[in-house]
């Protein structure tokens, strides 16, 4: 059995731009899970981009793939 796990974390006061922050499982016999995308903010944000965190694609011949990841966004100025 392989585990591998990917978590991007960002810690920042501004998160500007365009683009896309992403965290995929790769293709595979069976599909890995997506990774974990964790966002904390210190003051404004004014990205206009996207987040992504998909599951890969199965290849092999049950065609399982990977299960979503997950994305947190946590602005402290909300609390």
């Amino acid at each position: 059995m392989f585990l591998h796990v990917l978590l991007t974390f960002f810690r920042s006061q501004n998160l500007e731009g365009h683009g896309v922050i992403q965290s995929h499982g790769g293709d595979g016999y069976h599909g890995g899970s997506g990774g974990r995308v964790a966002v904390y903010l210190e003051e404004e944000i004014y990205f206009f981009g996207s987040f992504d965190s998909l599951g890969g694609s199965g290849v092999g011949p049950y065609l399982t793939a990977g299960g979503p990841g997950a994305i947190y966004i946590k602005d402290k100025r909300y609390g």
